[in-house]
């Protein structure tokens, strides 16, 4: 068990350096972002964001996977987001809904989510200044575009940042046999 330890004893320093280093990194940003405020600048740059995932995965080298780092780095870039600015993404749905489960792909776990009841209560939100960013469906493999936010485009000033894809899965459950089942109720 003297091995164990040992190799926790490393991960432990490994950790330390990791910190400090995170750290750092949030130095810098906090300078980015008085920079971005001067000049009174976009704090999220969805093109930034791309290229720094870009950079992990050509530099990656290691045995963690590409995609793996990339969630990684996402908790980091969303951490360092709020450092710069306290973000607000409103999200049609309650918690929990696809839609949240896309807006946190994109801007990760320390921003602070509002959640509407509709399409147009997220414009609102955003058009306002109540949101920084809004995340609405456009498009769905079933239906085909979601002509409501299309619509809202149209009629709105506010730009489409950035993309998300987000592959939707049901699973049916329960205790019988699938042949058992008579009918199912479901939100079309």
């Amino acid at each position: 068990m003297k091995e164990l330890k040992n190799l926790r004893q490393r991960i432990n320093s490994v950790d330390k350096k990791m910190i400090q280093l995170l750290n750092e990194r949030a130095e810098v940003v906090h300078e980015v972002a008085k920079i971005k405020k001067k000049y009174n600048a976009e704090y999220y740059s969805a093109s930034r964001e791309e290229e720094v995932y870009s950079n992990i995965s050509r530099i990656n080298k290691g045995l963690l996977d590409s995609d793996s780092l990339r969630n990684i780095y996402r908790e980091i870039m969303s951490a360092s987001l709020a450092l710069e600015k306290d973000v607000m993404v409103s999200f049609l749905g309650p918690e929990a809904s696809f839609t949240q489960m896309a807006a946190s792909r994109k801007f990760g776990s320390s921003v602070k989510y509002i959640p509407a009841v509709s399409i147009s209560d997220v414009f609102t939100l955003v058009d306002k200044g109540s949101a920084d960013y809004g995340v609405v469906p456009i498009e769905n493999s079933i239906e085909g575009g979601v002509t409501h936010t299309l619509d809202m485009f149209i009629d709105s000033d506010l730009k489409i940042c950035a993309e998300i894809y987000l592959e939707i899965n049901h699973f049916l459950i329960g205790k019988s046999r699938i042949s058992d089942i008579k009918r199912i109720y479901s939100n079309p």
